[in-house]
């Protein structure tokens, strides 16, 4: 029942994936620029002003076996550094784990943000969420959100798991025609903007935009 005629908004909040969406980048600048580390991801642009709040999930390498405690500091501090200027935006809340092992996997990330979907959503703090991921490994999240009545977009990479695409609600592609402007050179602003003529400007020359 909705008391004096006015109908609840819907709040909206942004899970990310930081592994996901860092990786999501390289491939971009690898495909289109032929080097995976020309651009990194900007947040702010992701932000924007239609989620109620965001929460990015990434890691910090761990410390390797017989590294001294100082060379382990100054080799992860750009990475603080970089996670302390995404806490610093308004609305982005930050949570870190460890990438471990040969395989050099993220640990606690996945779980993390599991368990804030499910709580952020059986607490009614909102009725709709968007998740940046492509791994398989969020179908059965996505499975029980979508199934408590949440409304579920995945926003994914091209690569993401179909089975997963399938779960949503609805979803939306994360590629370079449709999200150049969440790309940095410098940390500080976007890479590339909307010429006048259509064209994606970036570095003082225009690119091309994508064919759809």
């Amino acid at each position: 029942m909705v008391f004096g005629g006015v109908a609840p908004r819907d709040r909206e909040y942004l899970f990310v994936d930081g592994g996901c969406l860092r990786s999501s980048v390289r491939t971009i600048c690898r495909d289109l620029f032929n080097d995976e580390n020309e651009y990194q991801p900007y947040i702010p642009t992701m932000a924007g002003g239609e989620y109620d709040k965001i929460f990015y999930y990434d890691a910090v390498p761990g410390k390797e076996h017989g590294e001294a405690q100082a060379t382990y500091e100054a080799r992860v501090q750009g990475d603080h550094d970089r996670f302390a200027q995404i806490q610093a935006l308004d609305r982005v809340h930050v949570a870190l784990g460890k990438i471990v092992g040969a395989d050099r996997r993220q640990k606690g990330v996945d779980v993390q943000l599991a368990v804030d979907m499910m709580t952020h959503a059986f607490r009614g703090n909102i009725t709709r969420a968007t998740l940046f991921a492509g791994d398989a490994d969020f179908l059965p999240l996505i499975r029980a959100l979508v199934g408590e009545g949440l409304h579920v977009t995945l926003w994914h990479p091209p690569q993401a798991n179909a089975d997963l695409k399938g779960a949503a609600d609805s979803t939306r592609l994360f590629d370079f025609k449709a999200h150049y402007n969440c790309l940095t050179a410098d940390g500080k602003r976007p890479a590339f903007c909307n010429g006048t003529s259509g064209s994606i400007i970036g570095g003082g020359q225009a690119v091309s935009p994508l064919p759809a």
